[in-house]
Protein backbone atom coordinates (compact mmCIF):
# COMPACT_ATOMS: atom_id res chain seq x y z
CA UNK A 1 0.00 0.00 0.00
CA UNK A 2 1.36 3.24 -0.96
CA UNK A 3 1.84 5.78 1.36
CA UNK A 4 0.02 9.16 0.34
CA UNK A 5 2.60 11.53 2.21
CA UNK A 6 5.44 9.88 0.14
CA UNK A 7 3.78 10.80 -2.92
CA UNK A 8 3.52 13.98 -2.34
CA UNK A 9 7.66 14.13 -1.12
CA UNK A 10 8.87 12.14 -4.67
CA UNK A 11 8.79 15.63 -6.48
CA UNK A 12 10.60 17.27 -3.21
CA UNK A 13 14.45 17.35 -3.03
CA UNK A 14 14.76 13.83 -0.55
CA UNK A 15 17.12 14.70 2.28
CA UNK A 16 18.60 11.31 2.75
CA UNK A 17 19.07 9.64 6.35
CA UNK A 18 22.94 9.78 7.55
CA UNK A 19 24.80 6.99 9.13
CA UNK A 20 25.81 6.34 11.49
CA UNK A 21 23.85 8.29 14.18
CA UNK A 22 22.95 7.81 17.68
CA UNK A 23 19.80 7.86 19.26
CA UNK A 24 17.80 6.29 22.62
CA UNK A 25 21.83 4.95 23.31
CA UNK A 26 22.24 3.01 20.63
CA UNK A 27 24.29 3.53 17.63
CA UNK A 28 23.37 3.10 14.61
CA UNK A 29 25.20 1.58 11.75
CA UNK A 30 24.37 1.13 7.58
CA UNK A 31 26.04 -2.28 6.78
CA UNK A 32 23.96 -2.18 3.49
CA UNK A 33 21.18 -0.41 1.08
CA UNK A 34 19.46 -1.40 -1.36
CA UNK A 35 17.02 1.89 -2.37
CA UNK A 36 14.59 2.54 0.46
CA UNK A 37 15.42 -1.04 2.14
CA UNK A 38 18.44 -0.81 5.06
CA UNK A 39 20.64 -3.48 7.03
CA UNK A 40 21.95 -1.77 10.21
CA UNK A 41 23.41 -2.72 13.16
CA UNK A 42 22.13 -1.55 16.06
CA UNK A 43 24.54 -1.70 19.42
CA UNK A 44 23.90 -0.42 22.72
CA UNK A 45 26.88 2.01 23.57
CA UNK A 46 25.00 3.77 26.58
CA UNK A 47 26.88 2.17 29.21
CA UNK A 48 30.23 2.05 27.57
CA UNK A 49 30.40 -1.64 27.80
CA UNK A 50 30.61 -4.13 25.06
CA UNK A 51 27.23 -5.47 23.86
CA UNK A 52 26.54 -7.75 21.35
CA UNK A 53 24.75 -6.02 18.11
CA UNK A 54 21.60 -6.57 16.74
CA UNK A 55 20.42 -6.34 12.78
CA UNK A 56 18.02 -4.53 11.36
CA UNK A 57 16.40 -4.45 8.25
CA UNK A 58 14.41 -1.31 7.45
CA UNK A 59 12.27 0.15 4.87
CA UNK A 60 12.49 4.05 5.21
CA UNK A 61 10.22 5.90 4.50
CA UNK A 62 9.61 9.72 3.06
CA UNK A 63 8.22 12.15 5.74
CA UNK A 64 7.18 15.46 3.58
CA UNK A 65 8.04 18.74 4.65
CA UNK A 66 6.67 20.33 7.44
CA UNK A 67 6.38 23.96 8.33
CA UNK A 68 5.87 24.28 12.30
CA UNK A 69 6.25 27.37 14.43
CA UNK A 70 8.30 29.21 12.02
CA UNK A 71 10.76 26.24 11.38
CA UNK A 72 10.95 24.53 7.79
CA UNK A 73 11.58 20.72 8.06
CA UNK A 74 12.62 19.27 4.23
CA UNK A 75 11.39 15.98 3.00
CA UNK A 76 13.30 13.65 4.24
CA UNK A 77 14.04 9.51 5.12
CA UNK A 78 13.03 8.09 8.29
CA UNK A 79 12.66 4.71 10.05
CA UNK A 80 9.04 3.75 9.89
CA UNK A 81 7.40 4.79 13.37
CA UNK A 82 6.91 1.68 15.84
CA UNK A 83 3.12 0.46 14.60
CA UNK A 84 4.58 -0.18 11.61
CA UNK A 85 7.33 -2.73 13.11
CA UNK A 86 6.82 -6.17 11.72
CA UNK A 87 5.56 -4.54 8.47
CA UNK A 88 8.84 -2.15 7.47
CA UNK A 89 11.33 -2.78 9.90
CA UNK A 90 12.40 -5.86 12.03
CA UNK A 91 15.28 -6.52 14.22
CA UNK A 92 17.01 -10.29 14.51
CA UNK A 93 20.16 -11.02 17.25
CA UNK A 94 22.70 -11.80 14.20
CA UNK A 95 23.65 -11.67 10.57
CA UNK A 96 23.17 -14.60 9.71
CA UNK A 97 19.21 -14.16 11.11
CA UNK A 98 18.89 -11.27 9.31
CA UNK A 99 19.79 -12.84 5.94
CA UNK A 100 17.29 -15.41 6.98
CA UNK A 101 14.55 -12.69 7.26
CA UNK A 102 16.12 -10.69 3.90
CA UNK A 103 15.46 -13.86 1.86
CA UNK A 104 11.87 -14.56 3.18
CA UNK A 105 10.74 -10.48 2.84
CA UNK A 106 12.30 -10.73 -0.45
CA UNK A 107 10.31 -14.19 -1.55
CA UNK A 108 6.64 -11.37 -1.37
CA UNK A 109 8.77 -8.10 -2.01
CA UNK A 110 9.64 -7.46 -5.51
CA UNK A 111 11.79 -4.13 -5.00
CA UNK A 112 14.64 -6.12 -2.49
CA UNK A 113 18.15 -6.81 -4.22
CA UNK A 114 19.72 -9.65 -4.24
CA UNK A 115 21.30 -10.63 -0.48
CA UNK A 116 24.72 -11.51 -1.83
CA UNK A 117 24.74 -7.70 -4.03
CA UNK A 118 26.13 -6.57 -0.69
CA UNK A 119 28.46 -8.89 0.13
CA UNK A 120 27.83 -8.98 3.85
CA UNK A 121 30.26 -11.73 5.41
CA UNK A 122 27.90 -13.79 7.90
CA UNK A 123 29.72 -14.30 10.74
CA UNK A 124 29.84 -17.49 12.63
CA UNK A 125 31.90 -16.44 15.57
CA UNK A 126 29.07 -13.69 16.40
CA UNK A 127 26.29 -16.52 16.03
CA UNK A 128 28.08 -18.51 18.11
CA UNK A 129 28.66 -16.03 20.41
CA UNK A 130 25.02 -14.93 20.41
CA UNK A 131 24.46 -18.50 21.11
CA UNK A 132 26.36 -18.57 24.18
CA UNK A 133 25.41 -15.03 25.83
CA UNK A 134 28.45 -13.68 25.06
CA UNK A 135 30.42 -10.87 23.48
CA UNK A 136 32.00 -11.86 20.25
CA UNK A 137 36.06 -12.49 19.95
CA UNK A 138 37.99 -11.14 17.94
CA UNK A 139 37.06 -8.94 14.98
CA UNK A 140 33.04 -8.21 14.40
CA UNK A 141 32.11 -9.07 10.66
CA UNK A 142 30.51 -5.27 10.31
CA UNK A 143 32.89 -2.22 11.35
CA UNK A 144 31.24 -0.96 14.82
CA UNK A 145 31.97 1.34 17.34
CA UNK A 146 29.67 -0.04 19.77
CA UNK A 147 30.92 -3.50 19.97
CA UNK A 148 34.25 -4.56 21.71
CA UNK A 149 35.11 -1.18 22.38
CA UNK A 150 36.93 -0.33 25.40
CA UNK A 151 35.75 2.72 26.76
CA UNK A 152 34.93 1.97 29.60
CA UNK A 153 36.94 0.51 32.66
CA UNK A 154 36.47 -3.30 32.79
CA UNK A 155 35.93 -2.70 36.35
CA UNK A 156 32.51 -1.40 34.93
CA UNK A 157 31.79 -4.13 32.95
CA UNK A 158 31.36 -7.09 35.26
CA UNK A 159 31.45 -9.47 32.40
CA UNK A 160 34.13 -8.48 30.28
CA UNK A 161 36.80 -10.02 32.42
CA UNK A 162 35.14 -13.22 31.65
CA UNK A 163 35.89 -13.33 28.22
CA UNK A 164 38.38 -15.66 27.52
CA UNK A 165 40.72 -15.47 23.92
CA UNK A 166 39.29 -18.69 21.72
CA UNK A 167 42.74 -21.13 21.52
CA UNK A 168 42.65 -22.75 18.15
CA UNK A 169 42.98 -26.40 18.57
CA UNK A 170 46.43 -27.63 18.11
Amino acid sequence: MENPHESAAVAEAVVPLTFPFTRSGYRHVLLARGERWCVVERTWIEDGCPHLPYYEIVQLRVRVATFWRGRLTPAHEAYPPVAAWGREGWSEPTLIHAHRRWARLRATRQDLPSWDTFGLVEDREAFRAWKEGRPPRGEASAPTLGILADTTPASSCPFIDDVQPEVPPA
